[in-house]
């Protein structure tokens, strides 16, 4: 904005032209700005997901069957030292309800963050020439990983009923308790997605920390509960939100509901903090593009 200034040399004021950052907003105006231009840009958002879901299935015939079978196809290894009992896996349930529920759960939020980054990066030339918020554009990426974890539901549901698996009827709010884990991945998405599109360091950061995450998030293995590892475990909020949803979607209840509610409390912490830095420092990001 500019600041109007007394000149020392004429009688004439000097006008000094500053950033507009909008860093100065209270966080809640932030977050109003931001939730704002989600709802008004809503169709732009709706446009873009819908080109980029009907162009990942109009390229492929058996686009669908890869959506549910590449996540699997890593984790068959795991299900065949189980079978042959080189892998011991005490959870209650049959190692391959137990991993393919967490696998599930997991790529809501590591596709979620990847999807982030990737969308930003497809549309760089867009938002370089037209201005657009960032947010719409990594919205309708994440749109696609709601879309998918669709598609792997009935491949899910399956295999409950090949090893006899009866959720109770209250699992029927099972979508409204994944809110957290969706929350939190749009949250990362927003914030890695901004940092990938200002240095390609972050997303070989994250494609590491997401191939090393599941294993600290019991979704490969059930993580311990006692000594060092333990104390981490019980800190660790990402093992929170898979234990507590695999519990809920199994089970119908939470084996550690003060941990779920706590994962979810900073989950929508996180979420609220990329709005703000969405709304405060996109002019950085549009800077780096």
């Amino acid at each position: 904005m500019p600041d109007k200034v007394d000149s020392p040399l004429k009688d004439e004021r000097v006008t000094i032209y500053s950033r507009d950052t909008n860093f100065g907003l209270p966080t809640l105006k932030a977050v109003w700005f931001s939730l704002r231009e989600i709802w008004f840009y809503r169709w732009l958002i709706w446009v873009n997901f819908k080109k980029d879901f009907v162009g990942q299935y109009k390229r492929s015939s058996v686009a669908v069957l890869w959506t549910v079978v590449m996540p699997i196809i890593p984790l068959t290894a795991y299900l065949f030292l189980a079978f042959i009992r080189a892998l011991n896996v005490t959870s209650g349930l049959p190692y391959p309800v137990f991993i393919i529920s967490g696998m599930t759960i997991w790529l809501i939020l590591s596709e979620g963050i990847t999807s982030a980054m990737g969308a930003v990066n497809k549309e760089r030339s867009v938002l370089t020439k037209v201005k657009i918020p960032l947010i719409t554009v990594i919205i309708a990426g994440y749109g696609k990983v709601c879309a998918n974890t669709l598609i792997r539901i009935p491949f899910l549901v399956l295999v409950f009923i090949i090893f006899k698996i009866v959720p109770p009827p209250v699992t029927l709010l099972f979508p409204f308790v994944l809110l957290p884990i969706i929350i939190l991945g749009l949250g990362f998405g927003i914030i890695f997605g901004m940092l990938g599109a200002m240095t390609q360091d972050a997303e070989n950061a994250v494609a590491v920390m997401m191939r090393y995450g599941m294993f600290l998030c019991s979704v490969i293995f059930v993580m311990p509960t006692d000594g060092l590892m333990g104390t981490l475990n019980r800190l660790n909020f990402f093992n929170h939100l898979v234990v507590g949803l695999r519990d809920f979607l199994v089970h119908g209840s939470f084996s550690d509901p003060f941990g779920f509610i706590a994962a979810s409390a900073i989950s929508v912490l996180i979420f609220i903090i990329a709005l703000r830095w969405n709304y405060s420092l996109e002019y950085l990001v549009r800077e780096a593009l």
